[in-house]
């Protein structure tokens, strides 16, 4: 499985693009889950498609290493970091979902970051701008808990031959991360947000193709004096990944996520910013049960167009999930 706000949410992730799928000819004697978000920090899409007997439990850990590389501004222009700066964060993240039916799941996910910031800060509209240095300091670090997330899906269609798997999936992302403060200690968008979206799995033979649609839109606006660094705003999203079996329970994939929108400033009279985001992402995966594996990742941004307000990053991710 793998997740936001604003483009610098980009840089802490609450749930990795993780999708973890079985062949639908055997989902009702296994397991089968996909999870989609965005390498945010907090989700941007999750969801989940499963078919687990109810009363199971599925538990996804994660441990992200993310490095920012520059920004984008309004205009689609990619400026690379200062010269001589970094800014990088270790993140995790823990993931409890139940099955309390057949075809529905709730989940909650609590993400965790640990920032250092050297020489350089994310700003607003996803941003990398000089350290204001604090106390004579050119490098700072903090960090906390991020922003939660509380999800719920149903299995809309189960697929056959020919049509995938469908699930319909909505969300609430909880203001528990830090979004005021000293920068090394931002964690959080300072917003409630509500999502909704539709997620699909197919798989045919070696072949597996998981997908997500989704519309996110915050339920309050920043409170005054508070970060937009990890506020994404009023976006659409999109995933997307194929992946084959090469070996018996080892899996090679190649995805795609990204969310374009808006996001509102604290005051109602300012003019909308808009937003996009692309990141891309190979990975290879490693079942060594029906029931368990581990998923390592290595996400990216494109330092081309089209994108908008937003930060880039080099990220490697490794998820370890169970079902019990």
């Amino acid at each position: 499985m793998t997740i936001p706000f604003k483009l610098p949410a980009v840089f802490l992730s609450a749930a990795v693009p993780l999708m973890l799928a079985a062949d639908p000819a055997v989902a009702h004697d296994c397991c089968v889950s996909m999870s989609s978000s965005s390498s945010e920090f907090t989700s941007l899409s999750g969801s989940t498609l499963q078919f687990e007997p109810p009363g199971k439990f599925l538990v996804q850990t994660s441990l992200n290493f993310r490095d920012i590389t520059g920004s984008f501004n309004e205009r689609s222009a990619w400026t690379p970091k200062p010269q001589g700066s970094s800014i990088t964060s270790l993140q995790g993240s823990l993931g409890l979902t139940y099955f309390p039916k057949d075809g529905w799941s709730l989940g909650l996910h609590v993400p965790m970051a640990a920032n250092r910031l050297n020489h350089a800060q994310w700003g607003a509209l996803g941003s990398v701008i000089p350290l204001d240095a604090t106390n004579g300091s050119s490098t700072l670090s903090g960090g906390g808990i991020g922003d939660m997330l509380l999800q719920a899906s149903s299995v809309a269609y189960r697929g056959d031959e020919f049509w995938p798997s469908l699930a319909v999936w909505g969300g609430v992302i909880m203001p528990s991360g830090n979004a005021a403060g000293s920068p090394e200690n931002f964690t959080g968008s300072g917003v409630w947000s509500g999502q909704v979206g539709l997620s699909l799995l197919k798989s045919v033979g070696p072949w597996e193709v998981t997908g997500s649609l989704g519309y996110q839109r915050p339920m309050t606006r920043p409170a005054e004096g508070s970060s937009t660094a990890f506020s994404i705003g009023q976006v659409a999203t999109a995933q997307v990944q194929a992946a084959v079996e090469v070996l018996p329970g080892w899996r090679l994939g190649l995805g795609a996520s990204g969310y374009y929108g808006a996001i509102a400033s604290s005051d109602p009279a300012t003019a909308d910013s808009v937003l996009g985001k692309v990141k891309l992402m190979p990975s290879i995966e490693w079942r060594f049960v029906p029931a368990q594996g581990i998923r390592l990742a290595y996400g990216s941004d494109p330092a081309v167009g089209p994108q908008f307000n937003a930060m880039t990053d080099q990220t490697l991710f490794l998820v370890y999930y169970r079902y019990f």
